[in-house]
């Protein structure tokens, strides 16, 4: 079975088992997820009032559903909280 799910950019690298031994499929879906995700998360920012973003979730956001599984997430998350200050 091949594995290959490259999610996060930078040092860190997450797998997922996969049947297919497409490589190429894999990492365009991998780059969609990722894009979408990260519009996702920079909406969630742009709804937070400006410069309050620590204030208001100094404990960071809470994520819910099937997406808060995604391998990678909360590195994500904490890279798009970081650039959005």
């Amino acid at each position: 079975m091949a594995r290959l799910f490259r999610f996060t950019k930078g040092k860190q690298e997450q797998t997922i088992p996969s049947r297919r031994t497409d490589t190429t499929f894999h990492i365009k879906v991998c780059d969609i997820i990722r894009a979408r995700m990260e519009e996702s998360l920079r909406l969630i920012v742009l709804e937070l009032p400006h410069g309050e973003q620590e204030a208001l979730v100094p404990g960071g956001l809470v994520l819910t559903g099937g997406s808060s599984n995604l391998a990678g997430i909360d590195a994500l998350g904490r890279e798009v909280l970081e650039n959005a200050g």
